[in-house]
């Protein structure tokens, strides 16, 4: 596929930015019950994507149009319609959410919704072609799949707010749900209905409600942008127990958490692929790198109690001390040091 880092491009050329925010998807994938309403989640027939029948309908009545906002299959549930004054067809097929009924019509699925479990784990029969390119495929396909001419991935940078380097940000064209960290395979942490983050990684989802796009910024920042409709969001995350005030500290502890020396790869990466979904290979992969030592962390000398000095040279103090009223710990207390430089952290962990 071609992997893109151009400034200014639609990352889904064949749809549409919705004209309202899209409140019918789940943020959380693991809720029962929709966040926006109340009501009970229901499922698509393939993939069990979530979506809110009920958000869903007023969303229809919002708009006014047949603009194609969502690579979306709908098909009938085979009952006898009120509204239709009969049965649809067997064979009723159709892409226009104007065109479902929530007495008669099943979503078959959304190809722009990615749930990293449901869409993994099955073999299922699906069209003749993509019905966004028209572009032929098999009949039966392993998982999920979406084509790169529809789907274009994006990546750039972004400044730190822990420290003076650009970090970077990949441009996702679909809504992802994903609940855990690609990279560190963590709880993700919720902010807002649009936001989620890992404090072990330092890796945030944002997404956006009118374009179905997620931006993952591997690093902490306190604004994104979304490439499609160019929607500001804000980010706000409390950096006072992961930041130590010193952009030298907080830049060497993220490098031991995630392989961002690794982004640069990505470009030959999915240039080689065609599927763009591959990306979370490549996320898996080439950015891990926690699970391979112990993690790094920034510990408050608030949280510290020490106990007793157990030895004293010519370049600090060890001490026997209390981390958090349990964990014992030993501490070293570097006397003079006014810059703590690069070279100086290497040292430390060699």
């Amino acid at each position: 596929m071609e992997f893109t880092n151009e400034i200014y491009f639609d990352p889904t050329p064949k749809l549409k930015s919705s004209p309202v925010p899209i409140l019918f998807l789940p943020f959380n994938n693991e809720k029962l019950r929709c966040n926006n309403c109340g009501n009970k989640y229901s499922a698509t027939n393939l993939y069990r994507q979530k979506y809110c029948k009920q958000c869903l309908l007023t969303y229809i009545k919002s708009i006014a149009d047949d603009n194609v906002y969502f690579d979306i299959n709908i098909i009938t549930n085979h009952t006898p319609c009120i509204e239709h004054k009969s049965t649809r067809n067997t064979n009723f097929l159709t892409r226009n959410i104007q065109e479902w009924c929530k007495n008669c019509s099943e979503i078959s699925y959304f190809k722009n919704y990615y749930d990293h479990i449901n869409t993994t784990s099955q073999y299922i029969f699906i069209e003749k072609d993509c019905k966004l390119c028209e572009k032929l495929i098999d009949k039966i396909s392993f998982g999920f799949k979406i084509f790169s001419n529809c789907y274009l991935i994006s990546s750039g940078r972004v400044k730190s707010t822990l420290f003076d380097k650009m970090i970077p940000i990949l441009y996702l064209p679909w809504w992802d749900t994903s609940n855990k960290s690609r990279v560190c395979n963590h709880n993700l942490k919720f902010l807002t209905d649009c936001q989620k983050w890992c404090s072990y990684c330092f890796i945030i989802y944002v997404r956006c409600r009118y374009c179905l796009t997620t931006n993952i910024i591997f690093g902490i920042t306190d604004q994104t942008q979304c490439k499609k409709c160019k929607r500001i969001s804000n980010i706000n995350i409390d950096i006072t127990n992961i930041s130590s005030g010193n952009h030298n500290i907080d830049e060497f502890l993220i490098f031991t958490r995630t392989n961002i020396d690794n982004y640069d790869k990505i470009t030959s990466y999915m240039n080689n692929s065609s599927n763009p979904l591959n990306v979370y290979s490549f996320l898996e992969h080439e950015l891990k790198n926690v699970n391979s030592k112990r993690m790094m962390e920034w510990i408050p000398y608030s949280q510290i109690n020490i106990l007793e000095e157990v030895a004293k040279g010519g370049f600090g103090t060890i001490s026997k001390a209390i981390w958090l009223n349990k964990t014992p710990v030993a501490v070293k207390r570097f006397t003079n040091l006014k810059d703590i430089s690069k070279y100086f952290l290497n040292e430390v962990i060699m």
